[in-house]
């Protein structure tokens, strides 16, 4: 289970509230789901860690994250191809299953709706912008020619996937799909017609910006990515030996009040937000993430988000003296 989660439960239970918490890698193992519908029935009961509740106990949900379900085992299934098609079976059902416990609380209070997790980088590019936010000059393509003529209108480019990066396994090593810079060996180096990719102006920054983004509240950290090279294009290429310096940072209030617009387009109350400062001072929005990570930005400057996090689902639970919020 991720840590986060696992403090924010623990402030849940400081402050005594209630709570259930249902791992979404359990899902169908530990996790137990029974959903009965008919003209003379309506009920569904979820029961995790010893806990048992209905749809009516629930008052407020907090959608972290969605944590792959694992089949039981079809090891008995001799046949290889028969046993692979059953379990690509077996998961889709589970996944399906999931989304069947998510619509039906869909009209519970939710700090993340499972239904806006994923965010379409163009789309919250396109809304940024309406929002008054500055943003790079950003191109989706598979034709060599289009990208040619982008970088002859925005200069050094950098690429990034379109959803979410990836890790990939070869011989028990992973590998991470990172943000890299593309010059005109890389471009040359493709053929006329290539597979999709997000290509994006590459700003000349002073410092990266992550922000957590909670009710409307902006907690920001300042990285000081471009002091090392191994970090300069993607703050993720961590270097455990000499760390990014990181710092409490405050964002002007002008664009602080365009994050909390293009947040209410989204319809995201929270998310992790990546912005820049520009060597020549001006603010770059880049991506949000509506599920992203928030210890990062929480430990270094105490900003106790945990104990945020929590303290937003008990207060968003029914004021009626007795704390029911489910996690």
């Amino acid at each position: 289970m991720e840590s986060t989660t696992c403090q924010v439960v623990d402030w849940i239970e400081a402050a005594g509230g209630d709570y259930m918490l249902s791992i979404g890698e359990n899902f169908g193992l530990s996790t137990e789901l029974s959903c009965e519908l008919g003209n003379d029935v309506s009920n569904l009961e979820l029961k995790a860690n010893g806990k048992t509740s209905s749809l009516e106990d629930v008052n407020v949900v907090w959608y972290r994250r969605d944590g792959s379900s694992m089949p039981r085992s079809v090891d008995s299934i001799k046949d290889k191809e028969l046993r692979s098609s059953i379990k690509k079976f077996r998961m889709s059902e589970l996944k399906e299953t999931k989304w069947t416990l998510y619509r039906l609380f869909k009209d519970k209070k939710f700090l993340t709706q499972p239904f806006n997790r994923e965010t379409n980088k163009m789309e919250a590019l396109s809304m940024a912008i309406d929002s008054g936010l500055n943003v790079p000059g950003s191109l989706v393509t598979d034709s060599r020619d289009q990208l040619a003529a982008f970088v002859l209108k925005n200069g050094t480019l950098i690429t990034k996937a379109i959803l979410n990066g990836d890790f990939f396994q070869k011989n028990k090593e992973s590998y991470a799909v990172y943000t890299e810079a593309i010059g005109e060996t890389e471009i040359n180096a493709l053929p006329d017609r290539f597979f999709p990719a997000l290509f994006q102006q590459k700003v000349e920054k002073e410092y990266e910006i992550r922000t957590f983004f909670l009710d409307n509240k902006c907690y920001s950290m300042a990285i000081f990515s471009q002091e090392d090279e191994q970090t300069a294009v993607d703050f993720r290429r961590y270097n455990n030996v000499d760390p990014n310096r990181t710092v409490p940072y405050q964002l002007p209030k002008g664009v602080e009040r365009d994050l909390r617009k293009l947040m209410k387009k989204m319809r995201l109350k929270t998310g992790s937000i990546d912005l820049l400062k520009s060597t020549d001072g001006e603010y770059y929005f880049l991506e949000v993430n509506a599920v992203g990570q928030f210890g990062m930005v929480s430990h270094p400057c105490n900003y106790y988000l945990e104990k945020e996090v929590a303290d937003y689902l008990i207060k968003n639970d029914y004021p009626d003296g007795e704390s029911k919020t489910k996690v």
